[in-house]
């Protein structure tokens, strides 16, 4: 019997991906180093670095998502905040507290859309205003006058507290190292202002269009130009009659276009592209000067989602000149990090060595030399006395009396920045005590993994785990007392669900279900002492664990560790469906896997139902976002109805799903191809399931194309998957009639999974005696009886070592095998020994048949009774 369903159907995955790749604007597909290297030759091009007779080449335009991490609300935030504020005023006095802001930011969103029906109800917004598209509107219709936006663009600020993020430190850098000659924004915090001159540049500086006639398309100075306005500036423009009267500006049309011109690239960063002004004036530059690449950096994850206005400049022109891209999926501190380390530059010397930044600026204050009498002494003992103690400080640091666990972390941390992952270790495996370190574990554990996951390095891996493990001992000492502990269960969360763990040795996956174990219990006991701040942590703590189990085999805790992640993520979704939905869709749908994995086809049928209903629904409100989930929780769907039988349904299901990534594909083809691929396999399976062998030969021939792409770029992430397709393709060869290339395409993939075998075998082995099944059933197709029976024997001796070890996963897959091995033995002539292993195949294969008839092993089993029958009856 063909082993389709031990070797030949993919299990359905997330649909998130972890190269993150990037689609230019011509449709070709680049990798995600490979975008970073262009855009810092383009900043780089033309000009010297370090040079003061030369400005930077680079014009870049920011927007409000460079300043979120920091804190700053977004603009539909800022429309939320400007709707409480206006409900706070109208409300009858026992109504107030309901729009009274909260100190967190994120706690606020009931806040304001309880706000915007507010003013709704008082018919002072249209019905269907929405705080996610209609900011200017809301301020147009709330707040005439121009102080009032004032307060309410102060009270938006003040949830960021004046920091500044990582974003906001390197682009300053960049401007002070000459890289950026000017920087566009949209935002009305100073924080980029504040970047710049912490690292000990000045820009000329525009806070409003009423002074950008103060900037030049070659000016030899730094220059910063608010577009809607400053904090500080009395004019900011928030209104729709405001923003729609500047795209009539011909002063601000013209410097948009001197600037461009006279840049080498423009680089958008954290930056919508919605306000019709400033994308007007932009694609009028852009048409005059086409020649100017275009790296357009956001947050979403495809170009549809950005809009009208970006995909129109991105996609409208000419692709002989220079092309433009779209960098999806990038957070702008994480793009500034990697863009700093492309281009080699350090962190300013302000962070570098603090107090060595202060001393030379302390060189800068000059002393009173026309103050009479004592008052002079005074302010020069003063200016004496505070470079007596910052030199006092820098003796310190040269006598290593300064903290060592800082300095050790500061070393760290320039490794870090530098990208030299090799030297971050050095210092951590130097260091005399983890005191050294603690303090940048969260950060070295990300380092750590974001070089682990493209080149899956074994060492690499272990470190990761290493990381999670001291970060455990540090939960124990210091409990929820630790600072960074929020930011560490998210971090583990985030490494232990995007890494596939499937190439890696099984040392190295025990080690992550342990690590896994233990992150669970110290959640337990956090979520126990504050059940409101850790229980989703604890959520996550159990769906992780469920999926490595599920991975290492142990069906039954996988299933247990599932059911646990739903009981604790229902209730959350109940008291906050906008936060927690997508979380609850998730764990139903490893559940459902689990399920399937337990022979509970029913259960896992009725899990994955609910997973694509509560996907639907979040597609219709954000398409962008949750489409590739909805896509793969339908691809289950589908695995799930044909094993209850329904192919039409399966088939229907998995139609879907291919659309969804086809589209996704088309659009970012680097980060969607895997998964389209899977889809497109799948396909295959469902056609043939219900007779359409020619459609399932060209959806199989496809995902065979797409993988034999991706294994020329990364053989050892996808030639796993190759091997799977190839075993698919044969045997939809095999129904053609094309029996000799049914033999050809799993003669294939029984080569690459020897390989991979060799390997690991504790990984691989039960593809290889998959493959090898397949390839008897083909041998004897062809009338090759004595191969097709060596390569059962091969198939029959893995899966009997398998079987010993773990007899619950695999002992159908030992009974199918010693079916074939059956048929073969009797096509040799031997019907006695052909009998005693059917009769071995089916007392194996009962169990699980019985407790789930309409299964897989159920019809396996009555295939298995039937051939015996036969047997019997030619042996009389």
């Amino acid at each position: 019997m063909d082993d389709v369903g031990g070797g030949g159907e993919f299990r359905a995955i997330s649909a998130a991906s972890d190269s993150r790749n990037i689609v230019d604007g011509g449709g070709g597909d680049i990798s995600r180093g490979d975008m970073l290297r262009r855009v810092a030759l383009a900043m780089a091009s033309g000009f010297m670095p370090r040079d003061p007779a030369h400005r930077g080449g680079a014009l870049f335009l920011i927007g409000a998502g460079c300043s979120r991490s920091a804190g700053v609300p977004l603009g539909w935030e800022v429309a939320g905040i400007a709707c409480a504020m206006m409900a706070e005023k109208l409300a009858p006095a026992d109504m107030r507290d309901r729009f009274t802001l909260l100190p967190d930011l994120s706690k606020n969103e009931i806040i304001f859309e309880e706000a915007l029906e507010f003013l709704k109800d008082k018919a002072l917004l249209g019905r269907g205003t929405s705080l996610a598209t209609e900011y200017s509107h809301i301020f147009e219709q709330l707040f005439s006058d121009q102080s009032q936006q004032n307060e309410v663009i102060s009270k938006a600020l003040e949830f960021g507290r004046n920091r500044i993020n990582w974003a906001h430190i390197c682009l300053g850098q960049l401007v002070h190292e000459r890289y950026v000659h000017t920087v566009l924004t949209t935002n009305f915090d100073t924080l980029i202002l504040d970047g710049i001159v912490r690292c000990g540049t000045i820009p000329a500086v525009s806070d409003s269009l009423d002074t950008i006639n103060r900037i030049r398309g070659k000016s030899r100075h730094p220059q910063l130009v608010h577009l809607h306005g400053s904090r500080h500036a009395y004019s900011q423009y928030n209104k729709a009659a405001d923003l729609t009267g500047t795209a009539d500006r011909d002063d601000l049309k013209q410097m948009i276009a001197e600037l461009l011109r006279d840049s080498t690239a423009l680089v958008v960063v954290g930056y919508a592209g919605g306000e019709e002004a400033v994308m007007r004036h932009l694609g009028e530059a852009v048409k005059r000067y086409p020649d100017k690449p275009i790296f357009w950096v956001t947050k979403g994850t495809s170009l549809e989602s950005q809009s009208p206005a970006t995909r129109t400049l991105l996609s409208d022109h000419d692709r002989t000149r220079k092309p433009r891209y779209f960098m999806g999926d990038w957070d702008a501190d994480d793009f500034f990090r990697a863009l700093m380390q492309q281009l080699t530059i350090s962190l300013p010397n302000w962070m570098l060595d603090p107090v060595q930044f202060w001393m030379d600026r302390s060189e800068e204050i000059v002393k009173p030399s026309n103050v009479a009498g004592t008052y002079e002494n005074t302010i020069t003992s003063l200016i004496d006395d505070y470079t007596r103690r910052l030199q006092q400080l820098k003796d310190c640091q040269t006598h290593r009396v300064v903290d060592a666990p800082s300095e050790i972390a500061e070393k760290i941390r320039q490794h870090i920045a530098a990208g030299n992952v090799g030297g971050a270790w050095q210092e951590i495996e130097a260091a005399v005590s983890p005191d050294s370190y603690q303090g940048v574990l969260v950060e070295i554990l990300h380092f750590t993994a974001e070089n682990a996951k493209p080149s899956g390095d074994h060492d690499l891996m272990e470190k990761v785990l290493w990381c999670i493990d001291q970060i455990h001992h540090l939960i124990d000492a210091q409990g929820s007392d630790w600072t960074g502990i929020d930011d560490a269960l998210s971090e583990i969360y985030d490494i232990f669900l995007s890494f596939s763990w499937a190439g890696y040795p099984e040392r190295i996956r025990e080690h992550a279900v342990e690590t896994a174990k233990a992150g669970v219990e110290r959640r337990l006991k956090l979520a126990g002492q504050e059940p409101a701040r850790f229980n989703a942590a604890l959520a996550d703590g159990w769906h992780q664990l469920s999926i490595l189990l599920a991975d290492v085999g142990d069906t039954p805790s996988a299933l247990d560790a599932a059911t646990k992640a739903i009981a604790i993520r229902e209730k959350l979704a109940a008291e906050n469906p906008a936060r927690f939905n997508s979380d609850l869709a998730g764990s139903l749908n490893n559940l459902s896997l689990c399920l399937s994995d337990a022979g509970d086809g029913q259960g896992a049928l009725a899990a994955v139902t609910k997973t694509v209903g509560i996907y639907e629904k979040l597609v219709a409100e954000n398409p962008a976002r949750f489409n590739p989930d909805l896509a793969g929780s339908l691809n289950n769907l589908s695995n799930c109805l044909s094993a209850a039988g329904d192919g039409q349904g399966a088939l229907d299901a998995i139609a879907k799903a291919v659309a969804i990534y086809e589209k996704l594909a088309a659009e970012n083809p680097a980060r969607f191809n895997p998964d389209w691929a899977i889809s497109l396999n799948n396909l295959s399976l469902r056609l043939s399931d219900v007779g359409d062998g020619k459609g399932a030969l060209d959806a199989i021939a496809k995902t065979v194309g797409i993988y034999e792409k991706l294994v020329a770029e990364n053989p050892a992430r996808f030639n796993p998957d190759l091997a799977l397709s190839l075993n698919n393709l044969s045997s939809c060869l095999s129904d053609a009639g094309d029996g000799q290339g049914a033999l050809a395409a799993i003669a294939k993939a029984v080569a690459i999974v020897e390989k991979l075998a060799a390997e690991n075998p504790a990984r691989f082995n039960p593809d290889l005696a998959s493959s090898l099944n397949n390839l008897s059933v083909h041998l004897s197709v062809v009338g090759d009886v004595k191969g097709a029976l060596g390569a059962i024997a091969k198939a029959v001796a893995i899966r009997e070592k398998l079987a010993a070890e773990n007899p619950a996963r695999f002992n159908p897959d030992l009974a199918a095998s010693l079916a074939n091995l059956a048929l073969r033995t009797a096509e040799n002539g031997d019907q006695q020994e052909a009998i005693r292993l059917m009769e071995r195949a089916i007392t194996l294969i009962t169990p699980q048949a019985t407790a789930y008839p309409d299964s897989q092993a159920g019809r396996w089993l009555a295939q298995m009774q039937k051939d015996l029958a036969r047997f019997r009856q030619s042996g009389a």
